[in-house]
């Protein structure tokens, strides 16, 4: 087992006692519990070795894309509406969101946000 592993181990036994401990907070406990699924759901999100070679270069997003934002933690879909300036080598974007969830309306609008943080939908 590497030392990584090892560490990860280590790690995930200290987040398990403190999150079952009859003292811990509800917050602290569901926050420990919500990164341990995201942990473990790791492995589906990424393809393999063997799966990149096989797929072809991803296409540079363009306006009118529709897109998965990822931040903070939060996701959101929305459509690029207009291309901004280029900082440091990441392309920027106006976007508009077309999907609402519990923080974003339909229809609002975010200027120059990175295209790092962006996934074609």
């Amino acid at each position: 087992m590497s030392i990584y592993e090892q560490q990860r181990d280590i790690l995930f036994e200290a987040c398990k006692k403190v999150a079952t401990d009859q003292k811990c907070p509800k917050w602290i406990a569901d926050l420990l519990r919500d990164s341990v699924m995201k942990a473990k759901n790791l492995k589906e999100e990424f393809p393999s070795f063997s799966d990149q070679k096989t797929t072809s270069p991803a296409q540079p997003l363009q306006v009118g894309d529709i897109v998965v934002i990822y931040s903070n933690n939060t996701s959101c879909v929305a459509k690029l509406i207009e291309e901004d300036d280029v900082i440091d080598n990441v392309r920027l974007f106006n976007v508009q969101v077309v999907e609402a969830n519990k923080n974003h309306q339909i229809g609002a609008i975010f200027h120059n946000v990175p295209e790092t943080l962006m996934r074609r939908k």
